[in-house]
């Protein structure tokens, strides 16, 4: 797919009277689809103290943000052995140095974490969660032999 930015961290300043504590909230990369869900109650002030404030201001450039790209791999057709058989695939979740390594078509072996992908946006009491599977990236190689140029 294509190389997007992702935002990775966003931070809150509590709006509180004497509190005023700025915190980053990070984005849950695996079970969340990316989300940054938005703070429930303040961690306290900077002396430490608790506060329940649950009202907060995004802070401007408060934001982290990262190269981000999916791509689903499928298992290479030499591997199959039953005629007729279908490739599996998965997808994968590509970070920061990992965008762009590889082209359509390319062999590749990667390593990372598998992840459940939450397909259901919004739940009710009759509804069926859907979900699936996804893999975080930590390395890509690419292993296409090489073509002789004669």
């Amino acid at each position: 797919g294509p190389v997007r930015m992702m935002e990775t961290a966003r931070t809150y300043k509590c709006l509180a009277r004497g509190c005023g504590r700025e915190f980053a909230v990070h984005a849950d990369f695996g079970t969340t689809n990316n989300a940054l869900p938005p703070p429930v109650v303040c961690p306290g002030g900077e002396s430490g103290e608790p506060c329940d404030s649950a009202t907060f201001a995004v802070v401007p450039d408060g934001s982290e943000r990262a190269d981000y790209q999916e791509m689903k791999v499928q298992e290479s057709a030499s591997a199959l052995n039953r005629v007729g058989s279908v490739p599996r695939s998965i997808l994968v979740k590509l970070g920061d140095d990992l965008v762009d390594v590889c082209n359509p078509g390319d062999e590749v072996v990667v390593v990372g974490n598998l992840h459940a992908e939450w397909r259901t946006q919004t739940l009710g009491p009759d509804v069926e969660v859907m979900v699936g599977t996804s893999m975080r990236a930590h390395s890509v190689r690419v292993i296409n032999a090489e073509e002789e140029v004669v």
